[in-house]
């Protein structure tokens, strides 16, 4: 919803939480630029929450520049999300210093062709994204591989675990204002899309977070991750990777939409990424590239994001709304 009122131009910029995707997919199902800040580098307070140890808020816009100037507004430290503490020393003056129309030039990306996925059309528009890179003066290296990706791929979203509790506990710091005092009450009420009737109650049945999985999840998943991903970038002296931000584009209203698994990296790791329209298919469906990084490092995506919209313009307004 964010993300269609951004590209019709309903509001300048709009703000998403990403826990597996709800930034970056749409802005890129949409021709926007969406920002996956680094879990701690904005504050969640007042974020309804899906799975705090993967919920972080930024910006959807239709420009770089303009998702930019919103995490000026959000970065930094807030006492009442002791996640932001991380972000001490690690927020720049100003991200737009970073908007450098040559920013491409020189720098080394990995290609991670693991999570492509099978789709012919989005990987026809990645392939074109990366010559453009390339014309741009990027070095780009092709197919890293991201070392135990079969293992950590097969751990699940925390979704699945902390949501009834977290959710819970927001909805009693809303105080009177909450219409419902817990997930109980939202589920008897039936004012939910009949879509997520199972996965809400599958989740409001969890008795506690003691389970073993969830321990394993918690204390393996990102561990394993951070450390597959950092051996790989320093290996190959990497800046960034790249890889399409969903391996489908958007579906029919009613359809199942699959994303595929590049969404976990970042997700798994707490890391940021900025997506960016990179064309669109033969049905003009737009497509997006993510940029992803190391933890707090939104300067350098944000440059090589800015220099690839700044050499390509790919974006696009919606016909019905120019």
């Amino acid at each position: 919803g964010t993300a269609a009122a951004v590209a019709a131009n309903l509001a300048a910029v709009g703000m998403g939480t990403d826990t597996g995707g709800s930034i970056r997919i749409p802005s890129s199902f949409n021709s926007l630029v969406g920002i996956r800040p680094t879990v701690g580098l904005s504050s969640r307070d007042g974020i309804a929450p899906l799975a705090l140890t993967q919920d972080t808020g930024g910006p959807i816009a239709r420009t770089v520049a303009d998702a930019a100037l919103i995490l000026n507004a959000t970065a930094g430290y807030d006492p009442h999300d002791i996640a932001t503490a991380k972000s001490v020393g690690f927020v720049p003056k100003d991200y737009t210093d970073y908007l450098d129309k040559e920013g491409l030039k020189g720098a080394r990306i990995g290609i991670v062709r693991e999570v492509f996925g099978s789709d012919a059309e989005v990987n026809s528009v990645a392939s074109r994204a990366i010559e453009e890179m390339k014309a741009a003066g990027a070095i780009l290296v092709d197919n890293v591989q991201i070392p135990n990706f079969d293992i950590i791929n097969k751990y699940g979203s925390l979704s699945a675990w902390e949501f009834k509790f977290q959710f819970n506990d927001y909805l009693k710091s809303l105080g009177d204002a909450a219409p419902y005092k817990s997930l109980d009450e939202l589920i008897a009420s039936g004012k939910y899309d009949p879509s997520i009737k199972k996965a809400l109650i599958d989740r409001n049945n969890r008795t506690s977070l003691d389970a073993q999985e969830y321990k394993d999840i918690v204390l393996f998943r990102t561990k394993y991750v951070q450390e597959a991903v950092l051996k790989m970038m320093a290996d190959n002296q990497l800046d960034a990777l790249i890889f399409p931000t969903s391996s489908k584009t958007a579906v029919k209203v009613g359809e199942e939409q699959v994303a595929g698994d590049a969404f976990k990296l970042s997700s798994f790791t707490g890391w940021p990424t900025v997506t960016v329209p990179a064309g669109f298919t033969a049905d003009h469906l737009p497509v997006g590239i993510d940029f992803f990084g190391r933890a707090f490092s939104e300067p350098e995506l944000i440059k090589l994001a800015y220099s690839y919209e700044q050499q390509t313009h790919h974006r696009e307004a919606p016909e019905l709304t120019p």
